[in-house]
């Protein structure tokens, strides 16, 4: 792979971080659950919408680093590929969760740094399996 697809990856791969980090630092909305012109209770439907978000969002950046990890050249962090995704889901989880603390209406959560957590390793995780499936279609 050329250095410029390289620096693509490792481009789109920081992106999606810093969208990570300004989607979780915007102040919530707590008029998104009206329900025949009343307001309900947001929390019981909230808590499944922020895990699905955080496992969704580190899901993806978990696939882009094992993208961006094994194309890598000249490295031997891709022998390690799973533990780095984890490091660094663990890593920016918890910054995006300290972040929070400086946003109004938002607070950090041990609970949202697994989560996170969890979702780059299945990220990185299926997006290896799909790569040593279509690796084996592919011969």
């Amino acid at each position: 792979m050329s250095s410029f697809n390289q620096f693509l990856l490792i481009l789109a791969t920081f992106s999606w971080m810093m969208f990570i980090w300004v989607l979780l630092g915007q102040e919530p909305d707590n008029n998104l659950f009206i329900y025949e012109g009343h307001r309900e209770s947001p929390m019981f439907f909230s808590q499944f919408i922020a895990i699905g978000a955080h496992l969704g969002l580190f899901g993806i950046l978990g696939a882009l680093l094992y993208i961006t990890l094994q194309t890598i050249e000249y490295s031997s962090i891709k022998h390690f590929g799973i533990l780095v995704i984890a490091l660094i889901g663990l890593g920016w989880g918890t910054l995006t969760e300290l972040y929070q603390l400086s946003v109004s209406g938002r607070y950090a959560s041990v609970g949202d740094v697994v989560t996170d957590l969890t979702g780059a390793v299945i990220g990185g995780f299926l997006m290896g399996q799909i790569m040593r499936f279509i690796s084996r279609r592919m011969v």
